[in-house]
């Protein structure tokens, strides 16, 4: 299975996704529910990255390195799990399109 959209079904519809940090007990943000199905596989997050970019790239400041831009929208104080929902799922197609 596609494991950006094993991270999405873990989220659960939003139930268990996380802002302002990886974890929360059960919950996880968008990189920490990529992680738990996946490891610390960079390669899968930056197709998520690549979506954020794309689609929210107002969210994400440039300067600041400390946090990657998957993190850094999943944080964002406008960032609504619809949305998030949306980056990811146009993620996984993404991936899908890449494996063909």
């Amino acid at each position: 299975m596609n494991k950006i959209r094993e991270a999405l079904n873990y989220l659960d519809g939003g139930a268990r996704w996380h802002k302002g940090g990886l974890s929360d007990g059960d919950n996880r943000c968008l990189i920490g529910a990529l992680m738990m199905v996946d490891g610390d596989d960079y390669a899968i997050e930056s197709v998520v990255e690549d979506v954020v970019l794309e689609q929210y790239a107002d969210r994400i400041n440039v300067i600041d390195n400390c946090l990657r831009p998957v993190a850094q929208f999943n944080d964002h104080p406008d960032t609504t799990w619809p949305e998030a929902e949306r980056v990811m799922e146009k993620a996984a197609m993404k991936l899908d399109e890449e494996v063909r």
